[in-house]
């Protein structure tokens, strides 16, 4: 079915049109969850290469496709490589939207997931950072920005023996969001984040 339409549209539309790359992506996708790997690699290599020729490094096709890869990259284990894939991404959208729009906090906290597998000491604060953005542009009762609560809570029961180095309070943050006040209310537990270099470079708030 998917190469069929694929197919379909390299014949009408041209290969690098993007309703064809599109669908390129989507029959990377699921050649991934087939378990062929190869093969989607290398579909979504060419969906990816042709879309930043075509539609540009920033478009929101391309970082699909980016995100994409770097999903399945991860789940093979090649964390070096997904890590790149996910940095790149966080880098554009970064540049694209600003630091705390909701889709660079989406990614921060898909890198932030990726760090901890690497047992990196960087984990913690991408999830913070991937909270900070969420509660500021999505609210502090949104689904998104509850789950940002809940990896940062999680992972500090997995690691409480590792040295601190956090701002954030998971008690103080579900306190403020029940009480609809803004992290700028608690410059205590805050102020840390603000002007600091986030993943990427990207410095947080003012």
């Amino acid at each position: 079915m998917f190469r069929h339409t694929l197919g379909s549209k390299e014949k009408v539309l041209g290969p690098d049109h993007p309703d064809t790359l599109t669908s390129v992506d989507s029959l990377a996708v699921v050649l991934r969850d087939l378990g062929r790997y190869d093969e989607s690699e290398t579909m979504f290599q060419r969906a990816l290469e042709s879309q930043e020729k075509v539609l540009g490094s920033d478009h929101p096709y391309t970082l699909i496709s980016v995100n994409n890869l770097a999903f399945m990259l991860r789940d093979l284990g090649r964390y070096d490589e997904s890590e790149t894939m996910w940095r790149c991404a966080l880098e554009t959208r970064g540049s694209a939207l600003g630091p705390e729009h909701y889709k660079v906090s989406k990614t921060l906290a898909r890198l932030a997931s990726l760090r901890e597998k690497q047992k990196s000491s960087q984990a913690e604060v991408s999830y913070e950072l991937a909270f900070k953005g969420s509660f500021n542009t999505l609210d502090g009762r949104h689904p998104t920005t509850w789950e940002c609560i809940w990896r940062l809570k999680t992972y500090r029961e997995k690691n409480s023996a590792i040295k601190r180095i956090s701002f954030v309070q998971v008690s103080e943050v579900v306190n403020l969001i029940n009480h609809r006040r803004s992290p700028s209310d608690c410059p205590t537990h805050f102020a840390g984040l603000r002007g600091c270099k986030g993943i990427g470079g990207m410095t947080l708030g003012k």
